[in-house]
C-alpha cells in the first residue's frame, strides 16, 4: 500500500493500518505513548506499548525528508558521486547501515543491478531544486567572467553583467 502523504492532515504522524474492528484505518497522531484518531477530533485509540503479534494493526510513520546529513533513508532518491571519479547521477537508496551503502542508479540503462561501496567511499547529497542549480550556474559563469578579463574586475561588475544577460558565446 502506498501512502499519499500530502493528503495527511496536520499533526498526522502516522497512518495505521488496521483489521480489528474497534480501529479504523487512518491518520493518527502520537502523543508519548498514546495514539490518538485525527478522524475523531484526535480521540485517543490505543496505546503504543500495548501493540503485540496478535494485533492486527500495521503503524506507518511519517518519514521527515533526508537533509543531506548521515547516511539517507532506504528508499531516499538522492544525487550520489562514487569514489569521486564519477559525475553526480540520481540513485535510489536500497540499504544504508553503519559503513555500508547499496544503491540503484536511476537513468544509468548501462548499469545493470545495485551497487555496493562503503559509505566513506560514496558522496551524497539530496536532489538539487532548480533554484540551487541556476544559482551554481550562475556562479560558475561569474568566476569564468573574472577568470578571462585581463584586469582584476570587481565581482560586482561581472554579477551586473551576468544579471543584464551577457553570456559567453561559443564561436561557430
Amino acid at each position: 500500500m502506498n501512502i499519499d502523504w500530502t493528503k495527511a492532515p496536520k499533526g498526522a504522524t502516522h497512518f495505521v493500518i488496521s483489521a480489528e474492528h474497534r480501529i479504523a484505518s487512518g491518520w493518527y497522531q502520537q502523543d508519548g505513548v498514546k495514539m490518538r484518531d485525527l478522524a475523531r477530533e484526535g480521540e485517543y485509540a490505543f496505546r503504543i506499548d500495548d501493540l503485540h503479534e496478535g494485533r492486527m494493526l500495521r503503524l506507518v510513520p511519517r518519514i521527515e525528508p533526508w537533509n543531506g546529513e548521515g547516511l539517507p533513508p532506504v528508499g531516499t532518491v538522492c544525487e550520489l558521486r562514487a569514489h569521486k571519479l564519477t559525475e553526480w547521477s540520481a540513485a535510489k537508496i536500497e540499504f544504508a547501515y553503519r559503513n555500508v551503502i547499496v544503491w540503484d542508479w536511476i537513468g544509468e540503462p548501462s548499469i545493470n543491478g545495485l551497487c555496493t561501496a562503503y559509505s566513506h567511499n560514496v558522496e551524497l547529497r539530496p536532489i538539487r531544486t532548480a533554484e540551487q542549480i541556476a544559482a551554481e550556474e550562475r556562479e560558475a559563469a561569474i568566476c569564468a567572467m573574472m577568470e578571462v578579463c585581463s584586469e582584476l574586475p570587481c565581482r560586482q561588475s561581472c554579477e551586473d553583467l551576468y544579471e543584464a544577460g551577457y553570456r559567453k558565446q561559443v564561436r561557430p
